[in-house]
């Protein structure tokens, strides 16, 4: 009579769910990567949207800051997650510069974040800078 050779039971399995959990954590830090350069992106074009608009209107922050905010609406839901600063490198007239810069944060999902980044929350900076082009504060030569 012939016997069967004996397989264990349940090792395919095993071994599928070890290499699932791999995938899966590697997929989340690949979805983390992507969000982070997304909203580099995002933020880098909300400064230089914020300098343009600075550099036709220098004196109009409140106007440059509602337009950064603007761009940014449908990357970072929660206000309190962007601040936004506009510096001028003298004063706000003709032939200076205006330059706005613009930190986000972004909540990291992957399991391991705090290896990388504190509390999970990953702070990302863009600064665009841009000659005024219209008179802007009275004085201004």
């Amino acid at each position: 009579m012939l016997t069967r050779r004996q397989r264990p039971r349940g090792q395919a399995l095993v071994e599928f769910s070890a290499v699932l959990l791999l995938l899966l954590l590697l997929l989340a830090g690949i979805v983390d990567v992507v969000r982070a350069v997304t909203a580099y992106t995002h933020l880098d074009n909300a400064a230089q949207e914020g300098a343009l608009y600075g550099a036709l209107r220098p004196t109009d922050t409140a106007g440059l800051e509602a337009r950064v905010r603007e761009t940014l609406s449908s990357m970072f839901a929660n206000p309190n997650d962007v601040q936004v600063t506009v510096t001028y490198d003298t004063q706000p007239c003709p032939g200076h510069f205006v330059q706005v810069e613009v930190t986000g944060r972004v909540v990291l999902i992957f399991p391991f974040a705090e290896l990388f980044a504190a509390d999970r929350d990953l702070t990302l900076r863009a600064t665009a800078q841009q000659m005024i082009l219209s008179n802007g504060a009275p004085g201004c030569p």
